[in-house]
């Protein structure tokens, strides 16, 4: 689920690394079903990535590279990035600020 922006190369860099890291982590770990959306709300543009598993462990294990690859990628995009176990699976959310889709532009 996409919807149509409009991103600078500085932007859909990084942007592409988290969503390839963050999908990349949900079939190596979690379980279907994968769910992958792009949207643009509020001059904001939300990726979110989720998947049917319980998300990673709270027991202090340490975290990988691609969680750093994520957080690296967030600071890139001054994004704030939220996790939530939920009922029905594990979800990554990247809000990114400042965003446009292509209809906003004058």
């Amino acid at each position: 689920e996409v919807a149509p922006v409009d991103a600078p190369t500085d932007m859909a860099i990084p942007l592409a690394l988290a969503v390839n890291e963050l999908l990349t982590n949900a079939i190596k770990y979690g379980r279907p079903p994968y769910r992958v959306s792009l949207t643009a709300q509020d001059g904001c543009l939300a990726l979110a990535v989720s998947d049917g598993g319980k998300g990673p462990a709270a027991d202090g294990t340490p975290r990988g590279l691609g969680t750093h690859i994520v957080e690296t990628t967030a600071r890139q995009l001054a994004a704030s990035v939220a996790t939530m176990h939920r009922p029905e699976g594990y979800l990554v959310q990247l809000l990114i600020p400042g965003s446009k889709r292509p209809d906003d532009y004058p």
